[in-house]
């Protein structure tokens, strides 16, 4: 899998939104760093990627009965929506590769920031060479979009 884009929007301390275009702003490195103080984001960048990816985070690990390790408590405090998406590209067994773009969104009751936090939605759109979009798998339930992430 070769990452291509993280577009990521309120997610922890990173309010507003952030791109990261891999193949435009690092010219295509094969290795890049991550480097910055205390509290810059940087943790929150792979957040974003496993959420598109996984629906969840390693450092958020759902326990039953304790709230805070929902993966909707990852939305930046005061924000009534949040987003991780990645694009990425998979080499086939022929040869090709096949672009994909992963997204996972949370929303608050009406965008209010005070609103009860809604289902999170994923879905997982192929982008075919002529930049059409295919829809492979949408939904709000992990059953509904885990076989097309697999």
């Amino acid at each position: 899998m070769k990452l291509h884009r993280v577009r990521l929007e309120n997610l922890n301390s990173l309010y507003d939104e952030h791109v990261i275009d891999f193949d435009k702003d690092l010219n295509r490195a094969s290795l890049f760093l991550i480097l910055g103080p205390t509290g810059s984001g940087k943790s929150t960048i792979l957040d974003a990627i496993c959420l598109a990816l996984f629906a969840q985070t390693p450092r958020l690990s759902v326990s039953r009965g304790r709230a805070e390790t929902d993966a909707r408590h990852i939305m930046s405090y005061g924000t009534g929506r949040c987003l991780a998406e990645i694009t990425f590209s998979k080499r086939t067994h022929e040869g090709t590769r096949r672009t994909f773009r992963a997204t996972w969104e949370c929303r608050r009751a009406r965008e209010n920031p005070a609103g009860n936090l809604q289902d999170p939605e994923r879905s997982l759109v192929e982008i075919m060479p002529d930049g059409e979009e295919v829809v492979l798998a949408t939904g709000k339930r992990v059953k509904d979009t885990k076989e097309a992430f697999e």
